[in-house]
């Protein structure tokens, strides 16, 4: 089947699975960055809009081994981060993703490297293909590292906290994922591509 907003050829029994409430008021949402060694700074969707925003072509990897390739657009981890003055001499090394929390599913959590995730141009996506976010695609914005499964990027951010531990988030302590989370060498099922992919080595698939 096709997308309607990628454009994308994809299996039928391709499913995004959906985290937080089933919409989202922008006029409510806030977007809470803060912890260790930093003032928190709470940011609405315009504010967001309004920082610098890059376009990435990127290869997206899920756990369940299939993958996409998509054109993101989205504020720099780094230049949000630069917004609340972290700084790697005196604040923590990890960062904490928690998502909109629902009364029945609760909340979703997620830790990730900071210094790892700079050096590879993390980014907090709000575009996908000139399109907004969908809500099972983690409207109003997700975190995303291309070197990480799909997992270790938290739909529909609430909050990003930095800290100097590193914690097991939802999908590591319910369903036994990686901690680290990188990307594995091996075959997925590129479904842009509509066949097997081989990566090579661990971390972001860029040749395909």
């Amino acid at each position: 089947m096709t997308d309607p907003l990628t454009g994308y050829r994809r299996p039928s029994s391709l499913r995004y699975y959906r985290e937080g409430p089933p919409e989202v008021d922008l006029a409510q949402w806030r977007l809470k960055v803060g912890g260790l060694g930093v003032d928190e700074v709470v940011f609405d969707y315009e504010m967001i809009s309004r920082l610098p925003h890059v376009v990435q072509d990127r290869r997206m990897v899920c756990v369940c081994n299939w993958s996409v390739r998509h054109q993101w657009r989205g504020v720099l981890l780094a230049s949000l981060l630069d917004e609340i003055g972290w700084d790697k001499t005196r604040s923590g090394q990890f960062l904490v993703q928690t998502s909109i929390g629902t009364p029945v599913r609760g909340t979703y959590s997620s830790t990730l490297r900071i210094g790892a995730a700079l050096e590879r141009d993390a980014l907090i996506v709000d575009t996908i293909d000139s399109a907004p976010l969908r809500l099972d695609r983690g409207f109003p914005v997700r975190l995303m590292d291309f070197a990480l499964y799909g997992y270790k990027g938290v739909k529909g951010l609430a909050s990003l906290e930095v800290t100097d531990l590193f914690e097991l988030g939802f999908w590591e302590k319910h369903y036994g994922y990686e901690k680290e989370g990188v990307i594995r060498p091996k075959r997925y099922r590129a479904c842009d591509l509509g066949h097997m992919i081989l990566a090579e080595q661990s971390g972001e698939i860029t040749e395909e």
